[in-house]
């Protein structure tokens, strides 16, 4: 059972990369909690941040990866809309 999850996660690994970093209020919709809750969880769980100005965003991979480790609860819902409303770069054609 275990390894039918890990090769289902390994087949969207790379459509999740392709997303990259996502701005601190959608990772919070993700986890289901507040912006200021997954302030205190960056250092918790060791999700990987980049500070564009201001703002902080988080590595939607390390996000994933946290609640397959940890069990917490996320929403599917705002999971599917952050893959498919982000344009994946086109491939040259050669």
């Amino acid at each position: 059972m275990k390894v039918a999850e890990e090769e289902a996660f390994a087949s969207e690994k790379e459509r999740i990369e392709a997303v990259g970093f996502i701005p601190k209020a959608e990772a919070a919709a993700f986890l289901l909690i507040s912006t200021r809750t997954i302030c205190r969880y960056k250092h918790d769980f060791k999700l990987v941040t980049k500070q564009v100005g201001r703002e902080i965003h988080y590595s939607l991979l390390s996000l994933v990866m946290a609640v397959h480790k940890y069990k917490l609860p996320w929403s599917e819902k705002v999971y599917d809309r952050l893959l498919h409303s982000r344009k994946l770069p086109k491939m040259p054609v050669t």
